[in-house]
């Protein structure tokens, strides 16, 4: 008696996880098939029946966060908020890692950041340099090309004209 009335309930809770499902309604689904398959006997057709569906629901469900987690990611960076947006792409990632293009755009805030960070440097270099601390203006610019290494080039020039300030600073001091 006790097999019929647990695969009556797995059967209950099955149909009602087929509405949840054909109602869009992935969470409650994957929640109700998992319930039935408590309720089934393990290795049961009931209970092999549900595990599928209930498999299929879970990947229906990454997929959906997933998606979710891009389109936060995409309003990020239309916002300019890079480290959220590097953020929320990772999680996409690590739920999904099928979708390689991911690694393409992470890529390239990763580099965005560290060229928004360079830029920082820069300009806190130029502010200490009119306040004649040159030691200190050398330090910000060399940590600016260590993280953008392209602007090398462009401040050779200022690096090379610190040296003289910076020891005439120090004689000063």
């Amino acid at each position: 008696m006790e097999t019929f009335d647990r695969t009556q309930k797995a059967r209950k809770l099955e149909e009602q996880a087929d509405l949840a499902l054909a109602n869009k309604h992935f969470k409650e689904a994957a929640d109700h098939y998992r319930n039935s398959m408590k309720s089934a006997l393990g290795n049961s057709r009931i209970y092999l029946r549900v595990k599928e569906k209930h498999d299929s629901v879970n990947v229906v469900l990454g997929l959906e966060t997933s998606t979710q987690l891009i389109e936060k990611g995409e309003s990020a960076l239309k916002n300019s908020q890079f480290g959220r947006a590097k953020e929320l792409y990772s999680q996409a990632l690590s739920l999904n890692t099928d979708l390689i293009h991911l690694q393409c755009i992470l890529s390239g805030i990763e580099r965005t950041i560290q060229m928004r960070a360079s830029a920082l440097k820069i300009s806190d270099a130029h502010t200490v340099m009119k306040a004649q601390r040159y030691r200190e203006a050398n330090a910000l610019y060399r940590e600016a090309i260590f993280l953008d290494p392209s602007i090398e080039e462009s401040l050779r020039e200022t690096l090379h004209s610190l040296g003289p300030l910076m020891q005439g600073e120090d004689a000063m001091n």
